[in-house]
């Protein structure tokens, strides 16, 4: 057997291996914490926000993270093992992404007010 045969006969497993996985959510959490760390830090030191309110955005924020970067390893090594595959789902998004309708911002109660009940109508002045 060649050595190209032998790298062949090598299989890639589907997915990454669980340590790879938990070092990419560890680095996004790492990552996405000191960030946002930094940023609420001078939130508080601004008095923009209190203490707890920081810790509590940095804690979500290193979740976030640590989940981004979880998914992105998958995603990646997914595509690497199964190209047509990654190609099929990427392109399957396009097309969702391009049939969201463009959603219209509904009017506020302002708009739907009846007529004849605006303040600055010339004839209430008339009127009383």
């Amino acid at each position: 057997m060649s050595e190209m045969e032998s790298q062949r006969a090598q299989v890639q497993p589907i997915v990454p291996s669980g340590g790879a996985v938990l070092r990419a959510g560890l680095s996004g959490a790492a990552i996405a914490g000191v960030w946002t760390g930094i940023y609420e830090t001078i939130r508080v030191r601004n008095g923009e926000i209190g203490s707890e309110e920081a810790v509590r955005t940095t804690l979500n924020s290193a979740a976030i993270g640590a989940g981004a970067g979880t998914v992105a390893t998958i995603v990646g090594h997914v595509a690497r093992s199964m190209p047509l595959l990654a190609l099929a789902g990427a392109a399957i998004g396009l097309i969702y992404l391009a049939n969201q309708s463009h959603r219209v911002p509904s009017a506020t109660p302002e708009d739907d007010a009846a007529p004849g009940s605006d303040e600055d109508d010339p004839d209430d002045a008339v009127r009383t």
